[in-house]
């Protein structure tokens, strides 16, 4: 599957880097992990208005998703299960390309959607996508 240069969007997306264990003040582990994430890049995909039945099929019947991204190169980027993307809106990125923050330290423009399943063949990729609403 091609996908047309007219039908494809300017979405971001930043990759899973890793996560660390959060300690308290006395250096004791609490459970919780900080998870680690590139800065975002800018990518140009085929992003669908909804869920269509085909979607439905590829994914499985159980899978709660909002729309998808059609790649037809995407070997050249480094998206998974646990990226991040910004497909609605534009982050707001600071002179060095990563996330800007305002004056408390928080992310102006948190992510949108989040991955929730990846269907590649040999050309092409679909991805189901899910919009979350983010409160750091």
């Amino acid at each position: 599957m091609k996908c047309l240069l007219r039908n494809k969007t300017k979405i971001y997306y930043a990759s899973y880097i890793g996560k660390e264990e959060i300690t308290d003040d006395y250096g004791n582990k609490t459970g919780q992990y900080d998870y680690t994430y590139g800065d975002p890049q800018i990518m140009y995909a085929y992003v669908s208005p909804n869920v269509g039945e085909m979607e439905i099929r590829r994914f499985g019947e159980i899978l709660s998703y909002d729309k998808t991204i059609v790649l037809d190169n995407y070997s050249k980027y480094l998206i998974n299960e646990q990226s991040r993307l910004w497909v609605d809106i534009t982050p707001e990125l600071d002179d060095k390309g990563a996330l800007a923050l305002d004056k408390n330290g928080k992310v102006i423009t948190p992510h949108d959607h989040i991955v929730k399943r990846v269907s590649n063949s040999l050309n092409s990729a679909v991805i189901a996508i899910e919009r979350v609403k983010v409160n750091d």
